[in-house]
């Protein structure tokens, strides 16, 4: 059992979004109220959140601490929020090199 997914799916199923092979799919209005979730979670103190994603629109509700990009199993380079904003201008080909 994973705590955070054990909250999140159900709360995405339940407003009608779908889990499947690539991930849960939500609609703008669902994802916001994933969102918001997620931030109560991981803001609380005696919470943390280990969030993976490639989704731009996630991280435009969810606003992270660090944001790490991983390569060949690594983390090549770490920033905050705005790290993710480059990534998503520039592409991960620029940002990760």
């Amino acid at each position: 059992r994973v705590p955070g997914i054990d909250a999140v799916v159900p709360v995405a199923r339940r407003i009608g979004g779908a889990l499947g092979p690539a991930g849960l799919h939500l609609r703008p209005y669902e994802l916001r109220v994933v969102g918001e979730g997620i931030n109560a979670t991981m803001r609380a103190p005696d919470k943390a959140v280990l969030l993976i994603t490639h989704y731009q629109r996630l991280l435009d509700i969810v606003r992270p601490d660090y944001v790490h990009i991983l390569s060949g199993g690594r983390i090549v380079r770490t920033g905050g929020p705005e790290l993710a904003l480059e990534l998503e201008e520039h592409g991960y080909e620029a940002v990760a090199a």
